[in-house]
Order: structure tokens, then C-alpha cells, then sequence
């Protein structure tokens, strides 16, 4: 620190000397000033170390001025050079390094969510009718259905013997009790088993 004043009393000196001097701080003693320069420091074991603050001020400002802000003041990251350039406080960047190699590509990240079902679609048109299939196998031969009932006895035909005329005609799908008496004036009657279930019952004269 009092290194720190006596460079800043010195400083202060040589402006008081002339208002065109320029001044040197360090070095072996022999050097000269940088033709363009008011205020040289010379050294190389150190730096020059600009006032440090907690805050960034906010009076007395002059286009120029520098800062190294220690605390972040709820507007302005601490740990940087800071410039006021006469509207408002900047942190001090250099000039843009060159763009350094691409880095090597990443892992694939994990698959997103399945998205939601998009709307049902127009209905497609009808498709051409399919070949007809093979026919299939013959099915078993079903069960014998029960016997019809007799149909009605036809029209009495021609005698079948000159000289003879039927009188009545009748068939019974089962052998009846007694058979019904022929007409009057029957001479005779014939019985006829047709089938097992069925007998023709005839009447002549």
C-alpha cells in the first residue's frame, strides 16, 4: 500500500513539474517514457492493479474510466474489468480469438415421447372381390325324414277285366281294424299290401 501512494505521489509530481511531462514508473532509471505514452509502467514482476470495488460508481464518472468489480451488485457480474464509456458501464473484452476446432459429435440423445394419434384417415375405396374359394367336402348323408301322409285316393279307373266295374277305391297308411263295407251293390273286393305301411283297399261289382 504505501509502495502504491509513493508511485501515485510520484506520478503526481512529474504533472505538477509540466503539464507536457511524461512519466516512467519502474525500469532501471535510464530508460525514457514511450514517445506516445503520458503514464508508462515498466516491470516485470508485476502489474497494474486497477482500484477494486464492490460496486460500480455512480457519480463523478468520466468516459475512460476502469473498475475491477469484486462482488456482483444485483446488475453486473463480478470478477471483471469494467469500462464507462461515458453512457454506461461495459465489461472490458479483447478483440475475438480465432474460432477454435469443432468438437467431436455427442451421444445420441434418448428417443422422445411418442406424439398423439393423428385424426383416422377417409376411407379407402372397396377392393376387387376375391377369387371364389375351393368347394367343400360333401357333408354326411342326414337321417331319413319321417313318411308323408297319404295323398287322396285318385279318380276309380276302368275295370281291369271286361264285365267289371269298381265302385270304390281306398288306401290306409296302416292296416285298419276292419275294413269299411264296399258300396251296395258290390259283388267283391280286392286287398292289396302296397308297402308295409300302405294297403289299397278295392271294391267291383
Amino acid at each position: 500500500m504505501k509502495k502504491m501512494m509513493f508511485l501515485m505521489l510520484v506520478f503526481f509530481m512529474g504533472i505538477t513539474a509540466s503539464v507536457n511531462a511524461q512519466v516512467l514508473i519502474g525500469g532501471d532509471g535510464t530508460a525514457n517514457p514511450a514517445p506516445g505514452a503520458v503514464l508508462e509502467l515498466d516491470g516485470t514482476k508485476g502489474g497494474l492493479l486497477l482500484p477494486r470495488v464492490g460496486k460500480l460508481p455512480a457519480t463523478n464518472l468520466q468516459a475512460g474510466l476502469q473498475v475491477y468489480l469484486t462482488a456482483d451488485d444485483g446488475t453486473s457480474a463480478k470478477d471483471h474489468v469494467y469500462v464507462y464509456d461515458g453512457t454506461s458501464w461495459n465489461v472490458y473484452k479483447g478483440a475475438t480469438g480465432a474460432t477454435g476446432p469443432v468438437g467431436a459429435t455427442g451421444a445420441a440423445g434418448a428417443a422422445g415421447a411418442a406424439g398423439a394419434a393423428g385424426a383416422k384417415g377417409a376411407t379407402g375405396a372397396t377392393g376387387a372381390a376375391g377369387a371364389a374359394g375351393a368347394a367343400g367336402a360333401k357333408g354326411a348323408t342326414g337321417a331319413t325324414g319321417a313318411a308323408g301322409a297319404a295323398g287322396p285316393a285318385g279318380a276309380l279307373g276302368s275295370a281291369p277285366v271286361a264285365g267289371i266295374t269298381i265302385t270304390d277305391i281306398k288306401a290306409f297308411t296302416q292296416s285298419p281294424a276292419s275294413l269299411p263295407a264296399c258300396p251296395s251293390g258290390s259283388t267283391g273286393r280286392i286287398v292289396t299290401v302296397m308297402s308295409q305301411t300302405t294297403i289299397c283297399y278295392i271294391c267291383y261289382k
